[in-house]
C-alpha cells in the first residue's frame, strides 16, 4: 500500500512540476527557445504528455544507476530546482539529437532572468602600458586568483556601466575610456550568461578599491603584456614566493 501512494503521489508531483515548467517558460519566453532535435540540438519539451515521458526515462535511467525511489523523484524533477536572489537553477525536460528523452540543468543568473544583460568584464590598462590584474580569493575554487574585475549587472545597469562599477570597487581605477572587446560565456555547458569584455583605459582612482563586503581581494598586480601572456600560458603567476591561478 505504501509502495503505491508513493507512486500515486510522484506522478502528482511530476504532473504539478510539468504544469509549473510551462508557466515558467510562457513568464520567461527568453529562455525558452525550442529548437530542433532533428537539426542536431537539443530540444525543449513543451507539451505536458512529452513533459511526463521525459520524467518518466530520467526515472529509469537513475534506477539503474542504483538510486532509490526517494533520489529519483527528487532526481526527476523538472523546472526551478533551488534560486535565491543571484541565481536559478532550472531543469528542463529535453529531447537529444539522438531522440533520446531526458533532462538537462542550466544555471540562470538574476539578470538573465530578468532580460537584463549577466554583467561585464573588464581589463585595466594602465598609463604605462600595463595590465593590471586583481588578486583575490574565489570561494568556487578555493584558490587565490589573479584575474580581472568582473561582475553581475544592477538593474539598469548597461554592460559599460558595469565594467566602471567594478574597474573601481575591484582594481580601484577609474576609466578614462572602454573598447568593448566582444562577449565571453565562461561555462557553456551550465551557464545562461553571456558576458561583455572591455578593455579600460585606466588610472588609478584617489579612493583606492571599494570592495563589497563579500569580495576576498588582497592586491593589485600591474604586469606586461607578454609577463600577462606567459602568466595566462603557465596557468598562475608569482606573487611574493606564492603560485596565484591565472586561468
Amino acid at each position: 500500500l505504501s509502495e503505491c501512494l508513493f507512486f500515486f503521489v510522484e506522478c502528482v508531483m511530476q504532473r504539478k512540476d510539468a504544469e509549473d515548467y510551462l508557466r515558467f517558460c510562457e513568464e520567461h519566453p527568453h529562455l525558452a527557445t525550442v529548437g530542433s532535435h532533428a537539426a542536431g540540438e537539443i530540444e525543449l519539451l513543451l507539451k505536458p504528455d512529452e513533459i511526463l515521458e521525459a520524467q518518466s526515462a530520467m526515472e529509469e535511467r537513475w534506477k539503474r544507476r542504483g538510486l532509490n525511489s526517494e533520489e529519483r523523484g527528487s532526481a526527476c524533477r523538472v523546472g526551478v530546482v533551488a534560486e535565491d536572489p543571484y541565481w536559478l537553477w532550472l531543469r528542463d525536460p529535453v529531447r537529444f539529437p539522438s531522440g533520446a528523452l531526458g533532462t538537462y540543468n542550466r544555471i540562470v543568473p538574476a539578470p538573465v532572468l530578468n532580460g537584463r544583460v549577466a554583467g561585464a568584464a573588464v581589463l585595466p590598462r594602465l598609463p604605462d602600458g600595463r595590465l593590471q590584474l586583481t588578486v583575490m580569493f574565489r570561494h568556487a575554487t578555493r584558490s587565490w586568483e589573479a584575474e580581472i574585475p568582473r561582475g553581475c549587472s544592477d538593474a539598469d545597469e548597461t554592460p559599460a556601466a558595469v565594467a566602471e562599477r567594478e574597474l573601481l570597487e575591484e582594481a580601484g581605477c577609474a576609466a578614462h575610456a572602454l573598447h568593448a572587446l566582444g562577449a565571453v560565456n565562461s561555462d557553456t555547458g551550465e551557464l545562461s550568461q553571456v558576458v561583455e569584455v572591455f578593455l579600460a583605459d585606466a588610472a588609478p582612482a584617489a579612493t583606492g578599491p571599494r570592495p563589497e563586503a563579500s569580495e576576498a581581494i588582497a592586491r593589485q598586480l600591474a604586469l606586461t603584456v607578454p609577463e600577462v601572456k606567459a602568466s595566462i600560458a603557465n596557468g598562475f603567476v608569482e606573487v611574493e614566493g606564492q603560485r596565484v591561478g591565472c586561468r
